[in-house]
C-alpha cells in the first residue's frame, strides 16, 4: 500500500528510549531507537549518515542504490549533493539541536531529509498480527491474532486480504510485518476487507496474506498508524470433509435458517471439547480410538463448530469446554463479526478452559455478569451451614467441594426493546461417574450463587445451560427441575465410593493412573452420607419438554 512520506515517533510516559520510525512509499525507511534525554542533535546526525552514506572503498565494487541511499528513499538530491536532514517546527524554523529528544519529536514537527518532508507524528496507534500455523480451508473463517495493539480501537481498523503466490518470497520486518517479493505484481489479488476472511475455491494451493492499518478514533480526528501485514506460512486447501458428510448438520440447519422475532428465543448448548483433552495420547488410544487423528485437530474442530454454530441463528449461545486460545483467538473475534459478544470464565485448576455464554448484541445487552467457583462459593457465609454440616458428617465431602475446579456463570441480560430480563445460567458439572453426590452439591451451590447476585433485582426469567454430566432420567435432572432432593435418592448410594484422590478434576486422567481421583475399595453399606438437600430456584422447565413434548436425550435445560 502506498503511502506517504511519514515520522512516526513512539514515546511512552514511562520509557527510557523513543522510536523513530521514518516510512514511506516503499514502507520503512529507516527506524531508530534513542534516548529521551540525549540532545536532538545526535539523532540528526546519525540520520545524515543514514542518508549520505560512504562509498565503498574496494574499487571492484559497483555504484547501486542501497537501501538508505537518497535513490532509494526518494530524498530529492541530486548531482551527487549531500543530503541535509533538518527537524523543523510548526512554522518551518530549525529545532534547536540543544532539545532533548523528548521535547524536539513533538507532533506539527516536520523532519525534512532533503527535498522530503516526513511530517512528525507521535503515539499514533500500531499493531502486531500472528496468522495461525495451519493449513487454512475453504469454507472456514479465518482471521489474525493481534498480539499487541497500542492506541488501536479494533472495531476502527482497516483491514485487506489477498491471495498470493505459494511461491513468493517473504520478508519480515519488526515494525511492518510480511513483506511479499513476486516477479508477478498482478499474481498478488484483494480478496476482503473485513477482519475476517472466508477462503473460496479459487484460493486454494495459495496463501494469504493480512494487512491492518491501525486506527484511534477521537472527538476531534481520526488517526491512523503504521500498517502491518502477515502472510500465511502454508496455503489455502480443500475443507477434510465432503459436503455430503455434512448433511445432517444442514438437515437441522433447515429448522434454524434465519433468526427469530421476539418474544421467541433460540438457545444453544454445546460441550465443543476443548482442545487439551482431544490432542492427547489419551484422548487418541482410550477416549476416542473410533475417531481419525485428523478430526480431533484443534483447528478444523474449531472451523466445524463455528459453521455449525452460525447456521443455528441463535440468540443466546452456551458453550462448555472453550479453550482460552479457542475463545480469544477465533470465536470471540469470528461470532463478534456475527454480531455477538460474549465472556469466557475459566476453571480454577490447571486447564486452560472453561464457560463461555454469548448473546446476539441487537437483542440483548449485558446488565451483569458473575463468575462462580464452586470452591469459592462452599467457603462463603451463605454456604456456612451446609459447610458445618459436611465437617462434621461427611469431611471427604467438603474436602472434594473445596478442591473442585469445576466453574459455572451468570449472565444477566436485558432484551433492547422490551427491557424484559433473562439470567443465563452455564456450567459444566464435576466429570467423575462415581460421583454424582458432588455434582448434586455443585447445583445447590451454583444457584444459591445465582439468587444472591440477583437479590434486589427485577425477577428475570432463569436459563439453565450447560453439561451436567447425568442424563434426563437421573436423580440430578429431577433436582434440577423440582429443587428438591431427598436423602433416600438413589443419587447418594450411587456415589457412595467416591473419595478425591491426589489430583483435580478431568486433568488427572491426562497424567498417571496412580493420580486421579480414585473409589474406595471397601465401601461398608449403609455408613454413605446422605442428606435432604435444595436448591433455591425451583421450577426449572425442560426447553424439549415444551417444544418437542419429549425430554431431550442429553442435558440441556
Amino acid at each position: 500500500m502506498a503511502a506517504a512520506p511519514r515520522c512516526l515517533v513512539w514515546l511512552p510516559d514511562e520509557a527510557d528510549e523513543l522510536e523513530i520510525v521514518l516510512t514511506g512509499p516503499a514502507g520503512v525507511v529507516k527506524n531508530l531507537n534513542r534516548p529521551r534525554s540525549e540532545l536532538l542533535e545526535k539523532p540528526l546526525q546519525r540520520l545524515t549518515l543514514v542518508f549520505n552514506p560512504q562509498p565503498k572503498k574496494n574499487k571492484k565494487a559497483k555504484t547501486s542504490a542501497t537501501p538508505t541511499s537518497p535513490v532509494a528513499t526518494g530524498a530529492g538530491e541530486t548531482d551527487g549533493a549531500p543530503v541535509t536532514v533538518n527537524l523543523l517546527d510548526a512554522h518551518g524554523a530549525p529545532v534547536p539541536k540543544t532539545l532533548p529528544n523528548s521535547e524536539a519529536w513533538v507532533e506539527g514537527h516536520v523532519l525534512q531529509v532533503g527535498a522530503v518532508a516526513y511530517p512528525v507524528h507521535v503515539n499514533v496507534p500500531r499493531v502486531r498480527l500472528q496468522l495461525p500455523d495451519h493449513v487454512f480451508w475453504v469454507g472456514c473463517p479465518v482471521s489474525a491474532h493481534v498480539v499487541e495493539s497500542t492506541g488501536a480501537h479494533l472495531s476502527e481498523c482497516m483491514w485487506t486480504w489477498r491471495r498470493i503466490p505459494r511461491e513468493s518470497a517473504v520478508t519480515l520486518n519488526a515494525n511492518t510485518g510480511d513483506t511479499c517479493t513476486t516477479d508477478d505484481p498482478s499474481s498478488v489479488v484483494q480478496v476482503g476487507r473485513e477482519r475476517c476472511y472466508t477462503p473460496i475455491a479459487d484460493d486454494v494451493g495459495h496463501r494469504l496474506a493480512v494487512e491492518c492499518v491501525p486506527v484511534r478514533a477521537g472527538p476531534d480526528a481520526r488517526v491512523e498508524g503504521q500498517s502491518f501485514q502477515c502472510i500465511s506460512s502454508g496455503v489455502v486447501a480443500p475443507f477434510l470433509v465432503s459436503d455430503e458428510e455434512l448433511e445432517p448438520v444442514r438437515t437441522r440447519q433447515q429448522y434454524t435458517n434465519k433468526p427469530l422475532i421476539a418474544p421467541e428465543l433460540r438457545v444453544v448448548s454445546y460441550n465443543i471439547l476443548a482442545d487439551c483433552y482431544s490432542n492427547t495420547d489419551m484422548a487418541f488410544t482410550q477416549l476416542y480410538p473410533y475417531c481419525p487423528k485428523k478430526f480431533l485437530n484443534g483447528f478444523y474442530r474449531r472451523a466445524l463448530t463455528l459453521r455449525e454454530l452460525r447456521g443455528y441463528n441463535a440468540d443466546i449461545l452456551c458453550l462448555q469446554e472453550v479453550g482460552r486460545t479457542t475463545y480469544w483467538q477465533y470465536l470471540s473475534i469470528h461470532l463478534g463479526e456475527s454480531g455477538f459478544s460474549g465472556v469466557l470464565d475459566e476453571k480454577a485448576g490447571k486447564m486452560a478452559e472453561g464457560c463461555a455464554t454469548f448473546w446476539r448484541k441487537e437483542r440483548f445487552r449485558k446488565k451483569m455478569h458473575r463468575c462462580i467457583y464452586i470452591q469459592d462459593a462452599i467457603k462463603r457465609d451463605e454456604h456456612a451451614s451446609l459447610a458445618a454440616t459436611l465437617s462434621r458428617d461427611s469431611p471427604a465431602m467438603l474436602e472434594v467441594l473445596q478442591k473442585v475446579t469445576t466453574v459455572g456463570q451468570m449472565v444477566l441480560l436485558e432484551d433492547t426493546a422490551s427491557g424484559a430480563l433473562v439470567a443465563v445460567v452455564n456450567c459444566h458439572l464435576f466429570f467423575h461417574p462415581n460421583a454424582p453426590q458432588v455434582r448434586a452439591f455443585q447445583v445447590h451451590l451454583l444457584l444459591t450463587e445465582v439468587q444472591h447476585a440477583l437479590q434486589g433485582l427485577p425477577t428475570p426469567a432463569i436459563l439453565f445451560c450447560g453439561d451436567l454430566n447425568a442424563k434426563p432420567t437421573n436423580d440430578l435432572y429431577s433436582f434440577v427441575r423440582t429443587g428438591k432432593l431427598e436423602s433416600t435418592a438413589l443419587i447418594w448410594w450411587k456415589g457412595r465410593n467416591f473419595k478425591w484422590g491426589k489430583g483435580e478434576d478431568f486433568y488427572d486422567f491426562l497424567k498417571s493412573e496412580e493420580d486421579r481421583p480414585v473409589d474406595s475399595t471397601d465401601p461398608v453399606p449403609g455408613t454413605y452420607f446422605c442428606m435432604d438437600l435444595t436448591h433455591p430456584l425451583p421450577g426449572l422447565e425442560s426447553i424439549h419438554v415444551a417444544v418437542a413434548n419429549a425430554e431431550p436425550e442429553y442435558t440441556n435445560l
